[in-house]
């Protein structure tokens, strides 16, 4: 790991008020739910951040996992030696010297949001005032205290909590016939039904007329016609284009009744340049700020330094190579023809056209650099973006322990091969999800079934989880999946 935490959500990035997309029960492992009534979790409510907090902790202290945690550790870099084993050098605070510990197998479990993302501004340093990072948040209470006009730049679920902060969709069980009504990379045992959804033009106009239905009772339902300012907020887009990007209402009071009182006001333009207490805008309009909050998201960047120079960002599946590419070209190509639906993309901003053309990790089952699929020594875990969070981590994790000891069920590819698979699985999500996280990786909403269906296939283990027709009409939740560690286990050693 570059960063060796307890957590996957820091107690020092909590701030009072923050909430979670995700209602009580969707987001605990399967072996452990969130039912202690001290953590702060309610039935049919969403989940605090601080109670996501406290849930990790409880569950790290209840499997021992803090006795195997190094925390106050940073990685410095991972050195691959001619044995194929790794040498990973570590910091420790208060102590001088560089710090060694040699492993045969390595997970990189840091995910692809370390590194903020700010904006570049043309002149950023004439404003009379402060930029910070909606990650910063927290250690910026003294600057927000005192300040009087506060800018926000974004329209994700961190700037939605930016701005109530500054003023003052919900998340389900999986229903597998749901799961249809979007083009899946991975495969399910239903490829019939998503043929004739996706691959037949009366299929693929139910499809469109299915979102065109749901957006505008989204919009009706959500109040956004109710006053001048909410219209700007307005998707410009179908929600089928949106991925995990989509962020929720779950503030004490209605983020849209803010609007309404004159305390937030909405402008849909670039910004050109900072000056003195202005933020101008591209129509020669300018704003007033005192503080400018970027919710502008993360880079998509692995900062762990890999070493010898041959371990490149192509080597280990991580390169940020361009659309122009001649091999990722051919690999649109194959999109398109296994994918028709997602030939006519929507209208993208100038920031989002940019994202599109970079070209997403490729990971062969969003895990694996396929160059060193032989190896077997290393993987990254958490790289891509889920409503399920959880449980994606709890297969994926499974997945890759089995794929490190040689235990899949499965005969994997050639590296060649693989890398073919990882490439099209990348590029599959960047048509896929051109307005969410897409062009990053994996972006796991109506996907979500079937790439835990591949894994599991993978692992020898059934993914129709219900059986016969209860696959149909019931929903598909943590429950489905408790004891699937111990499922695994079994099958592998039967005599114990």
């Amino acid at each position: 790991m570059e960063e060796l935490d307890l957590v996957i959500l820091g107690a020092e990035r909590l701030y009072d008020g923050l909430v979670t997309n995700n209602l009580y029960g969707t987001f605990e492992f399967s072996d452990f739910p969130m039912e202690d009534e001290n953590l702060g979790a309610h039935f049919e409510k969403h989940i605090p951040a601080i109670t996501v907090h406290k849930y990790l902790t409880a569950y790290a202290e209840h499997f021992g996992l803090l006795e195997k945690v190094r925390l106050g550790a940073k990685v410095v870099a991972a050195e691959l030696t001619d044995e194929n084993s790794w040498i990973i050098s570590f910091e420790v605070k208060d102590v001088i010297a560089e710090l060694k510990v040699f492993t045969k197998k390595m997970i990189v479990a840091t995910g692809p949001t370390s590194t903020p993302h700010l904006p570049s501004m043309s002149g950023r340093k004439d404003f009379i005032g402060h930029v910070f990072h909606s990650g910063e948040l927290p250690r910026r209470t003294k600057e927000l205290k005192y300040a009087k006009k506060v800018v926000v730049v974004g329209g994700n679920k961190s700037a939605a909590d930016a701005v109530y902060m500054n003023a003052s969709s919900e998340q389900m069980d999986m229903l597998r016939p749901i799961s249809f009504l979007g083009p899946a990379f991975d495969h399910d045992a239903y490829p019939t039904i998503r043929h004739l959804l996706h691959n037949t033009k009366i299929g693929r106009r139910f499809v469109r007329a299915f979102y065109s239905f749901f957006d505008k009772k989204m919009v009706k339902v959500g109040g956004y016609n109710d006053h001048e300012e909410t219209k700007k907020l307005i998707p410009r887009s179908s929600l089928f284009w949106s991925g995990t990007s989509v962020g929720l209402f779950n503030h004490p009071e209605h983020i849209f009744a803010l609007a309404k009182k004159g305390l937030i006001h909405v402008h849909n333009k670039d910004i050109t340049s900072l000056g003195g207490h202005r933020v101008h805008l591209a129509d020669g309009t300018y704003l007033e700020a005192d503080v400018i909050i970027c919710a502008t998201g993360w880079d998509r960047n692995i900062t762990l330094k890999v070493t010898p120079d041959s371990m490149s960002e192509q080597v280990l599946g991580l390169s940020s190579a361009v659309s122009s590419d001649l091999q990722v070209k051919v690999a649109d190509a194959e999109i398109k023809r296994r994918y028709p639906g997602l030939i006519a993309q929507p209208a993208a901003s100038l920031a989002k056209a940019q994202e599109r053309k970079q070209v997403s990790y490729a990971l062969y089952r969003g895990a694996i650099p396929p160059s060193l699929i032989t190896a077997r020594n290393i993987a990254y875990q958490g790289m891509g973006s889920s409503n399920r969070a959880t449980l994606v981590a709890e297969i994926q994790a499974l997945w890759i322990t089995a794929y490190l000891d040689g235990k899949l069920s499965v005969e994997l590819p050639d590296s060649k091969e693989a890398e073919w698979q990882a490439l099209l699985q990348s590029r599959f999500y960047r048509w896929r999800s051109p307005n969410g996280m897409g062009f990053k990786g994996v972006d796991l909403v109506l996907e979500l079934l079937p790439f835990i269906d591949t894994l599991l296939r993978d692992l020898g283990l059934n993914p129709s989880r219900k059986g016969g027709l209860r696959e149909f009409y019931e929903l598909y939740s943590k429950a489905d999946y408790k004891g699937i560690v111990q499922e695994w286990i079994k099958k592998e050693y039967p005599s114990g």
